[in-house]
């Protein structure tokens, strides 16, 4: 996944293997998971366009994700980051595989 570079997927910057407990190394997100965030006052106050615009960023994210291969199997609010600004990362890639077929049924 460090191979992976997308304005709206968490960036990985290490793992921490060697001794537990192991530790995973990203980039901050100030607001913290979007469904806390949408369950927040300040969440609660994000008018449409915002949201429609937080939902876009979050489907470029998986297009980019499909078009390298990836599939994330776990998408959910919880599993997204909140920045400033409204930024929205995908995050939480433990269930995410390569896809190895052409043909998907």
């Amino acid at each position: 996944m460090k191979r992976l570079h997308h304005p709206n997927l968490i960036q990985l910057y290490a793992v921490c293997t060697q001794t537990e407990p192991f530790y995973i190394v990203t980039e901050y997100m100030s607001k913290g998971s979007l469904l806390n965030y949408l369950q927040s006052p300040e969440g609660h106050a994000l008018d449409m366009q915002c949201l429609i615009m937080m939902a876009a960023k979050i489907a470029s994210g998986m297009a980019y994700l499909e078009s390298r291969r990836h599939i994330h199997r776990d998408l959910a609010a919880r599993n997204v980051l909140v920045g400033e600004q409204h930024a929205v990362k995908i995050a939480d890639f433990g269930l995410a595989r390569m896809i190895h077929v052409s043909i998907l049924y």
